[in-house]
């Protein structure tokens, strides 16, 4: 300090009032020593905290006048936000002296470090008042500022201050350069001078030592030495290793799936700090299988016999084994070649008469199974193509596939090739394209072109080389194409043959009668008259319907109005029961009141809002046979059914769930509180702005709540047709989309209506 305060007094007396230039400046600064070990695990300990500041002590010497050095560095009591640190505990530095003694450690406190997450190296004010405390203790203590966030491979943003004295000030001093970053000189930032550099505090360069123990330790950091494996467990601790490490891996299962269900109900700013400070499941999931599979990989490979066998005693086994091989190889042949041959003098004795002793190799082959080629009748192996099943993006060709044709002529003892499919060749899909048509999807082929030739509703796309036809012909279709050669069918998905019965069978006039309805005998005439066109359609689709729907118009067009008049309808069903978001309780309240209010006699007394988990579990019970309406959230549905089963729910026939598209997720707790809801409902309105069809398999839930019985294959016959399935080494993956056009028009058809903008 005596030499800066020294150069300070010659530069105000030499320079005066000369401007700052661009010239180098004397460094007569000490300089800063940091081990490798002590960056790594400053990097380390800044990067845990992020977003958090962290701050720690650092251990090390003073060398002589000019140079510090940084040995080792810890953690210590702090308390951190996202833009300060201080320490909790002011006499922790002076224990930890006292520590360092008793364990005979040569080194002392030489200062302080902390982190500044993604915004430079500076000292703020308070992290000038925490250094003036250091320096209390040692006038040349230092403060190191990292940034872990813009620190990379190859660059650490780093730097080391200490405070100016206050009685000196430095006039006309170039700001002097600075190593920030490792390997790089860069003048300091706006920012840091903004924040008091070289006028409350001045930088100290910054330079990097590792020894030979430091080398050879960050090194072998992160590796496994080969003697590991010479001292093995004996078994039963082995077994006890891993009877621990998969109950310890079953509870981060379960600690990571409540997660994703948490991660589910938070916003975006939420889950950026959601696993700040906190053990990150997934990670040491992961570490904990690695662990195990390394363990049991060495612990098997290293288990050898204990008598060790000599090289001409394992020759002799090898060739004892291999003389073994081989005359069970010989001897399955000999019994495959008899096989086939008697099946063969079988399968051609019988065609064979007294005329046909004189028959040519034509004749002959001719008998022949179609699985067998003629030149098989000469030799004694036969030799089979293996079906392959095809692949198609059309995943729905997995789901009950008929069985190839010439399967089942497979002989006994026939030799599979693995490339290659003989029969069926060709795959024939039939997709629903419109309310009355649907079109094949296949290749070429020659029985299957007369077929569609032969049908009186055809016609053929020149664009897209497909045939299509009326849905009245459709089982006339798969009557005459189902037994073709070579043909591999796959029929229309069991929903659509349901929903599109009438079309099928011709009598297209009994739907459109069912769909003419008269709202004013349905519902009050003053709710009648205040909906617009579009509305009554939703309201008619709906009573069509039995009252089970989802309601999918744009946002803003009136889907709480068009609800309230379809529940209306079914009065004599109520109580009703509503479900919807935290924000959204009173505004259906007041919906309520507006439009059900004036024609059905209804005030605020007869709704009731649960407005938390014990009002449900004490109130509900009664509740719903003296009050017409009940307001639940979705949050406070899937903890009431948690505790109390959805048993008591059941009582509410009429049901309206906005905002459906929280009931996405299959597996999310507000999903299985709600389906067993929807599905006692006599009536049941679903409520969506955003019906995502380009991800079907989160359309699922909801259509298993409105329409238990549309898909009788379950979620794997919708995902197979609907959501391009594939089969993973981890299961069925039904992220993707398939058919989407007849998607639509089936859900068009059974439970949706939309309106757009």
């Amino acid at each position: 300090m005596e030499r800066l305060l020294r150069f300070g007094a010659e530069n105000f007396i030499s320079q005066g009032n000369s401007q700052p230039t661009d010239g180098p400046v004397p460094d007569t600064a000490e300089q800063v020593y940091i081990s490798s070990l002590a960056l790594l695990k400053m990097l380390k300990h800044g990067r845990a905290g992020v977003p958090m500041e962290v701050m720690g002590l650092m251990l090390g010497e003073f060398v002589d006048d000019y140079t510090v050095t940084v040995v080792d560095v810890f953690a210590m009591p702090q308390s951190g936000t996202g833009v300060s640190v201080e320490a909790v505990d002011p006499v922790f530095q002076a224990k930890m002296i006292d520590m360092l003694k008793q364990t005979g450690r040569p080194e002392m406190v030489v200062g302080w470090y902390h982190s500044h997450p993604g915004f430079g190296c500076w000292l703020s004010g308070v992290d000038m008042n925490t250094q003036q405390s250091f320096e209390a203790l040692s006038d040349r203590a230092v403060a190191v500022v990292v940034d872990p966030i813009q620190s990379v491979k190859g660059k650490v943003v780093i730097d080391a201050f200490r405070l100016i004295n206050p009685n000196m000030v430095i006039a006309n001093q170039e700001p002097r350069q600075t190593t920030s970053n490792l390997g790089h000189l860069n003048k300091p930032s706006i920012q840091a001078l903004i924040h008091g550099l070289n006028r409350h505090y001045y930088s100290l360069p910054i330079n990097y030592r590792k020894n030979k123990r430091e080398q050879t330790m960050l090194m072998n950091l992160d590796k496994r030495t080969w003697q590991e494996g010479l001292t093995l467990e004996d078994y039963p601790t082995h077994c006890n290793a891993n009877h621990k490490t998969l109950q310890h891996v079953l509870d981060l299962v379960k600690t990571y799936n409540k997660s994703l269900e948490e991660e589910e109900k938070m916003t975006p700013e939420q889950l950026a700090i959601k696993n700040v400070g906190k053990m990150d499941p997934k990670r040491h999931l992961e570490e904990n299988v690695d662990e195990l599979v390394w363990n049991n990989i060495t612990q098997g490979l290293a288990m050898g016999p204990e008598k060790p066998i000599s090289s001409e005693e394992a020759r002799a086994r090898a060739e004892r084994n291999r003389q073994e091989a081989l005359l069970r190889l010989q001897r399955n042949q000999s019994l495959k070649n008899r096989s086939v041959s008697s099946q063969l003098s079988n399968t051609i004795r019988p065609n064979l008469t007294t005329q046909s002793s004189l028959m040519n190799v034509s004749q002959v082959k001719a008998n022949l199974p179609r699985t067998i080629s003629a030149s098989t009748s000469a030799n004694s192996s036969k030799f089979v193509r293996a079906p392959i099943v095809p692949k198609s993006n059309e995943a729905s060709a997995y789901l009950k596939r008929p069985a190839p044709s010439g399967s089942s002529d497979y002989p006994k003892g026939a030799k599979v090739l693995s490339f290659g499919a003989k029969t069926p060749s060709v795959r024939a899909v039939c997709v629903l394209i419109s309310r009355t048509e649907f079109e094949v999807q296949a290749r070429y082929h020659a029985g299957l072109i007369a077929v569609c030739k032969s049908l009186p509703t055809r016609v053929y796309d020149e664009n897209t080389k497909k045939w299509h036809f009326n849905l009245s012909d459709y089982r006339e279709f798969l009557k005459r194409s189902s037994g073709l050669e070579g043909i591999q069918l796959e029929g229309l998905s069991s929903a659509v043959v349901t929903a599109f019965k009438s079309q099928m069978e011709g009598d297209e006039s009994s739907t459109e009668r069912e769909m003419d309805v008269d709202l004013n005998d349905k519902i009050p005439r003053s709710l009648n008259d205040s909906l617009l066109g579009f509305q009554r359609e939703g309201v008619k689709f709906a009573l069509k319907h039995d009252g089970r729907v989802l309601l999918a118009d744009d946002m803003g067009l009136g889907k709480t109005l068009q609800s309230l008049a379809i529940a209306a309808a079914y009065r004599s069903e109520w109580p009703l029961l509503i479900v919807t978001q935290l924000s959204l309780r009173c505004a259906w309240r007041e919906a309520v009141l507006t439009w059900l209010g004036p024609c059905l006699n209804l005030t605020s007394s007869d709704i009731y809002i649960v407005e938390s988990l014990n009002d449900a579990l004490n109130s509900i019970q009664y509740v719903w046979s003296r009050k017409p309406i009940t307001i639940f959230t979705y949050d406070l549905l899937s903890r009431y059914v948690e505790k109390s089963g959805p048993s008591t729910l059941t009582n509410f026939k009429v049901v309206i769930m906005d905002e459906s598209h929280n009931l996405k997720n299959m597996k999310a707790s507000r999903t299985q509180a709600a389906l067993p809801v929807l599905k006692a409902a006599k009536r049941a309105v679903l409520l969506t702005g955003t019906p995502a069809l380009s991800r079907p398999m989160e359309l699922y839930s909801q259509l298993v709540g409105l329409r238990p019985n549309l898909f009788r294959g379950g979620l794997h016959e919708f995902g197979l047709r609907y959501c391009d399935a594939k089969e993973t080494a981890w299961g069925w993956d039904y992220k993707g989309c398939s058919n989407l056009q007849e998607l639509q028009l089936l859900l068009q058809e059974t439970v949706m209506i939309r309106c757009e903008q």
